[in-house]
């Protein structure tokens, strides 16, 4: 692009010398020269081409001479080019107005009668000048954006740090008034137990301090468990655990010899498939998986309880598990909250301490998958997860 160049003197014949310098002895095409024959209206074309990188401009004329547009200029910066430079052109012997016109702004000075080569030089300084401004303003403008997008991702960072404290704090009253809620019961059991037994020792028989005792070692063993599986939240939202190809029908079978106790007490009948598909992930917390969605089917499973298990691939790259049970089925409003963090359903259908579930989903998301339920009242439930396939790398 030319440089744009605006000439101000009060003399055609001065005017008409400039412009025939531009257009023969210097290169035509790589200015572009306006003229104006007041300083008000060279305010009038800069204010309209913000483009025009430099002035030349007489120091005395009439009405408004030089220094006072090189005045107004600098007190209205703003709203002009801010790379502007302004060269002043005057008689040799008025040097104490170049020496005003210096302190006013001005970048440089012609003396008349012109000479073609010294303008050329003086132009081309200016040229180097504004150059120079133009890339020192981009390298700012350049430090405003990296600065503005830094205090833009800091912003978003404090927000998504405030809002993840936000949550740990519900989660962090929710989980409290959990463990004194669901620790509370056993151990209040336990405290009343052991308070009579200690009162009417002598009085009770063996029989009955037998069973006092088995209530105290239920009471005791479910106590544990809860802490357990807060012990297991806790380490499920720290650790990143490694995932490997994970041998399900063996998973499996030693789930359902913790479980065999529970199975027998119920007198279930459990279905499982003939293959197995592998699947990866950290067998540790997917047999805690497992684990959550068979106890609570053999809990509210039918009488007795007759569950099905499964597995086929699923989008994505992805393996689908799961459980389904011939129980009564949840209803469609209180699917939502199966698993949600010590969040409970009815009573009637919440014999656990609200954790299980939440996580069986914290667990599987961490291994890349996701949770689900499937359940119509009077129907039964699916409970499912899915994992990645184990790749050949894995292998």
């Amino acid at each position: 692009m030319p440089v744009k160049l605006l000439f101000v003197d009060d003399e055609p014949k001065l005017q008409a010398v400039v412009e025939q310098l531009f257009r023969k002895e210097i290169h035509d095409g790589d200015y572009e020269i306006k003229f104006a024959t007041s300083a008000i209206e060279a305010i009038d074309i800069l204010r309209a081409d913000p483009a025009i990188d430099i002035l030349l401009t007489d120091l005395n004329m009439p009405k408004m001479n030089g220094l006072t547009l090189l005045s107004r200029l600098k007190e209205n910066k703003g709203r002009f080019n801010p790379v502007l430079t302004p060269i002043v052109v005057t008689a040799y012997g008025d040097m104490d107005n170049i020496r005003r016109a210096m302190n006013a702004g001005a970048f440089d000075f012609l003396t008349k009668p012109i000479d073609f080569e010294d303008v050329r030089q003086t132009v081309a300084k200016a040229i180097v000048h504004v150059q120079r401004l133009k890339h020192a303003i981009e390298q700012e403008e350049r430090a405003k954006k990296a600065l503005r997008q830094l205090n833009q991702e800091l912003e978003r960072r404090v927000e998504e740090r405030t809002a993840e404290l936000q949550k740990s704090n519900a989660e962090l009253n929710a989980f409290a008034h959990t463990v004194a809620h669901n620790l509370k019961n056993p151990l209040g059991i336990i405290h009343g137990y052991v308070a009579d037994t200690i009162e009417f020792f002598d009085e009770t028989e063996a029989a009955e301090l037998f069973d006092m005792l088995t209530t105290l070692r239920e009471q005791a063993h479910k106590s544990i468990n809860i802490v357990d599986e807060l012990l297991l939240l806790a380490g499920v939202r720290k650790m990143d655990p490694p995932s490997f190809p994970i041998d399900m029908r063996d998973l499996i079978n030693a789930v359902l010899h913790r479980l065999d106790p529970m199975i027998r007490e119920y007198q279930a009948r459990i279905e499982t498939p003939p293959e197995w598909l592998l699947a990866s992930g950290y067998a540790p917390w997917v047999e805690e998986v497992w684990m959550n969605y068979l106890t609570n089917a053999l809990k509210y499973g039918g009488s007795p309880p007759h569950l099905q298990l499964g597995n086929k691939p699923c989008d994505n790259g992805m393996i689908c598990f799961w459980v389904k049970d011939n129980g009564q089925g949840i209803a469609p409003g209180d699917q939502p909250r199966l698993f949600t963090e010590f969040s409970r359903l009815t009573e009637s259908r919440a014999h656990g301490h609200g954790l299980g579930l939440s996580i069986v989903r914290r667990i599987v998301e961490k291994l890349g998958g996701q949770v689900g339920v499937e359940s119509q009242p009077g129907q039964g439930s699916r409970f499912y997860f899915s994992l990645p396939v184990a790749n050949s790398i894995e292998l």
